[in-house]
């Protein structure tokens, strides 16, 4: 006989398996934090703006002096992918009495916008745009903290409403795992019934899926493995009783 035909008749697995995702509204989602993002995601638009602008004028101020480089072709490549790299435009609403003032400053230099008049020498120009990379990398360094701390908020406040059903859930995923420790049990108690008649075990009569999972977890009668661990785990938290 077909070992794969002996579970033929078996009827289908009745455990349910959801086909909904969770979902969350996030971070950036939340009103209460998205002022705050949204300046911080304008200073590095700007900051991106900025740098491709500098990069590009020092390509021009270096082909200005050495036009037969042997990598001029490539630079003005560069200079053309930095010029035609354009972020998003950033979204400057926040009221500058709510902001640090490096922050309201460097939102407003983008606002109004950082890149030098066309009228200015190139070097002064390279200057200028040193000088508001340094105000906007500044403002960068002071928004990132003020984010840092209303994610915290916004992490300590989705667990809140996460915790009990993903506390379920763990529950739920080790009463599966039990009894696949019990089965297991079961199984080699059967087994070693078996061979005790004097039978050799028949692997080609009695085949059976080798899951590797059955091994990790162990037995609920060894202290040390890891189902034993898992019941602790949770009976240490009040969830298991």
């Amino acid at each position: 006989m077909d070992p794969r035909r002996l579970y033929a008749t078996e009827p289908p697995p009745t455990g349910k398996r959801s086909k909904s995702k969770p979902t969350f509204k996030s971070f950036e989602e939340d009103p209460r934090f998205a002022p705050a993002i949204n300046d911080l995601r304008a200073l590095k638009n700007g900051l991106r703006a900025i740098e491709n602008e500098l990069e590009a004028l020092r390509i021009d101020n270096h082909l200005q002096y050495r036009p037969l480089d042997p990598r001029a072709a490539l630079m003005k490549q560069r200079r053309e992918k930095h010029r035609s790299t354009v972020p998003p435009k950033p979204e400057v609403e926040a009221s500058a009495s709510a902001l640090a003032p490096d922050v309201a400053a460097a939102l407003a230099l983008i606002r109004d916008g950082s890149r030098p008049a066309p009228r200015i020498g190139r070097q002064a120009a390279i200057e200028q745009l040193e000088k508001d990379r340094a105000l906007v990398e500044k403002a960068i360094y002071v928004q990132t903290p003020i984010v840092d701390e209303l994610r915290g908020e916004f992490e300590v406040d989705l667990v809140k409403r996460v915790k009990a059903q993903y506390a379920a859930m763990s529950l739920r995923l080790f009463r599966a795992q039990q009894t696949a420790a019990a089965i297991t049990d079961e199984k080699l108690a059967f087994r070693q019934a078996f061979v005790a008649t004097g039978a050799r075990w028949r692997e080609d009569l009695l085949p059976s899926p080798s899951l590797g999972s059955a091994l990790v977890l162990g037995s609920e009668d060894e202290w040390d493995s890891e189902i034993s661990r898992a019941r602790r785990f949770l009976e240490d938290r009040g969830a298991l009783k």
